[in-house]
Order: C-alpha cells, then structure tokens, then sequence
C-alpha cells in the first residue's frame, strides 16, 4: 500500500532516502502561493534560486530578460521587479514572461531538494489540483508521497503552522479520495488535523497565525486573505530540471 506522510524538512533530511517518491513541498504564506499563481498568470519560465544575490547572478549572466521577484525576510529585495505577492500576481497577466524567484523559506527548501525528481509546489489555493495530480504520479509510478511544509528559515525545527495546515490537508485528501495511507505522526500533526476539518476555524487560525499577523503588520493583509483560499487554482507546477551554473544552483519551471 502506498503511503503520504507530512514531515519536516529537517526530519526528512535525516531519513534514509528512497529511490522513488513524489514531493510537495509547501510554502503557503507565500512562496508556493506565488509561484502557483504565477504559472497560473502566465510565466513561461519560472528559474528559482536560494537568495537575491543569486537571483541577480542569474539575470545578468543568463536570463537578462527575466523578471525579479521575491523577498527577504518578508520585504521585496531591493533592485527586484516585484516581491513575493500573490494576490497581486492573480490581479496580473505575465504571459510569456520570464522569471527568477527567490524567497526567505520555500525558494531554500525546493533547491535544497536537488537530488530528487517528482518535486512538486503545493498551496490552499491549488489544494484539489496538487492532490489529484500526485496520487496519479505516485500511483503511476508504485511510491510514496512526502509533503515537506517549508517551515521557518530561521529554525529549521519549528512548525509552521499554515505550512503544516496545508500539508495535512493534501495528505487527508489523499488518504480519503485516493486510498493512500497517511503515516504523519507526532502530536503537532494529530491535533492540527482536527483543526481541517472546519473551514471557518481553519481560515480564523490562518489569519491570526505568527506569520499572518506579520503579513498584515507588513501591509500584506491581501496576500493572507488570497493564500488561504481553496483550490481556485489549478495550475501545478513542477520541478523540471535542476541546474548549477557558475556556482549558482537553481531550479526550472517551465
């Protein structure tokens, strides 16, 4: 029987790796928000990186035509087109457009998964999409599913509450449509996956969570209000390709 299981970055790194397994990894406030609605708004090219130094090597050597967008610590990096704001790239079309993205937590946990394939960005907004288009990968290919909540980029221990959300709500459609076998364990994952089951709860913790209230102290209240909506989208972006090039390593989404 295959089998889902939401866990830590930094548990995951600890584990024996298997040959084949399918990856999600989630980032919902805000980088997998982004790049979900970003692929949705049209980008061609989608070229991730760990950081803004990085992301600006990678415009000036290789893609001068890319757009810049992402941030550090909650905040655009100067020189960059855009910052890492979702509910204005749905407002946005970027057809045909390339773009380099970096951001604080998610952009380090999808490059740090370089040596896997199968490497898939999950959200709320793609929740439907990202669910039934890994159980026919996983399915396809006979493995199991790891869902990697980003968490936060200073503590690679700490839970990070909508991530863990996120990730248990994929996990649960997984197990309940598609027959996988949740394996998640811990008392965080048990007593958040109560929490999934009542969307009015759900969204009220979401917003009042450490890093939504944050985003709104920022002046992000709009991307809070768009990540935390449910399948709207359907886009799912995938991981086609790593690269390393002049010392910089980065991902493609095409």
């Amino acid at each position: 029987m295959m089998k889902v299981r939401v866990i830590s970055t930094f548990s995951f790194a600890k584990l024996e790796k298997k040959k084949k397994a399918v990856f999600v990894v989630v980032d919902t406030f805000r980088a997998t928000s982004s790049i979900v609605t970003l692929k949705n708004s049209g980008a061609s090219s989608i070229y991730i990186t760990d950081n803004g130094d990085n992301a600006k090597k990678l415009k000036a050597l290789l893609f001068p035509d890319a757009l810049l967008i992402g941030e550090s610590k909650g905040i655009m990096i100067e020189g960059f087109d855009y910052g890492n704001t979702p509910s204005i790239f749905s407002r946005k079309s970027f057809k045909g457009k390339e773009i380099i993205f970096t951001s604080s937590s998610g952009a380090k946990t999808i490059t740090g998964l370089k040596a896997q394939n199968n490497v898939f960005l999950g959200s709320l907004l793609n929740l439907n999409s990202i669910t039934a288009k890994v159980a026919e990968i996983a399915k396809k290919e006979e493995c199991d599913i790891f869902i990697l909540p980003s968490g936060s980029s200073w503590d690679e221990t700490m839970y990070v509450i909508e991530d863990w959300l996120t990730g248990i709500l994929i996990a649960s459609n997984l197990s309940t449509k598609f027959g996988f076998v949740d394996i998640s364990e811990g008392d965080f994952y048990s007593k958040t996956k109560e929490i999934t089951e009542d969307e009015y709860v759900l969204s009220h913790l979401l917003k009042n969570s450490p890093n939504g209230e944050a985003l709104v102290e920022l002046g992000f209240a709009d991307d809070v209000d768009f990540a935390i909506k449910l399948s709207k989208i359907n886009d799912v972006p995938e991981i086609k390709e790593f690269r390393e090039m002049n010392g910089i390593s980065f991902c493609v989404i095409s």
